[in-house]
């Protein structure tokens, strides 16, 4: 006859490593705020400006309870843009999932020609075509160390 075996503490382990887990979950998402952030920041640096709307319409978003901020948009249609503004932010941060189980966070512009100038080549005084994917490019040793940093027990 096989004995059994008996593990005492098991469930008091199983509880700290569930504890870990959320912990990693949670510090997680925060270290992918804090890297699409970063993202946004650069992308707003590089972009091109004529009166500053473009730049003012970054957003990063990490889900439904993500603060939508709307800046000082100028000139003709200023009214529309910043409507436009909390339309597309409320409606990208619902589209993500809530909770920190499988965190997303989302960096974007909600100019309505922030694509075209994103792909077409602009040429401008300040700022270049690409501003979002150059600042992924030129961040990514940050964004990596923001992220896995975030995640340490």
């Amino acid at each position: 006859m096989i004995g059994a075996i008996r593990v005492k503490g098991l469930d008091k382990t199983l509880a700290r490593l569930n504890g870990k887990m959320k912990s990693i979950r949670f510090k997680n998402k925060k270290g992918l705020i804090q890297a699409g952030l970063l993202v946004q920041r650069g992308a707003q640096m590089n972009c091109p400006v004529d009166l500053g709307n473009l730049k003012a319409s970054g957003f990063t978003v990490w889900g439904p309870s993500s603060p939508i901020k709307v800046f000082g948009f100028k000139g003709k249609g200023a009214g529309k843009m910043g409507t436009e503004h909390a339309r597309v932010t409320m409606q990208e941060k619902m589209s993500l999932p809530a909770g920190d189980i499988n965190p997303v966070v989302e960096v974007g512009f909600s100019a309505f020609y922030a694509l075209y100038v994103h792909e077409k080549k602009a040429k401008h005084i300040v700022g270049d075509w690409k501003f979002l994917e150059r600042s992924l490019n030129e961040n990514q040793g940050q964004i990596l160390g923001i992220v896995s940093g975030s995640v340490k027990i």
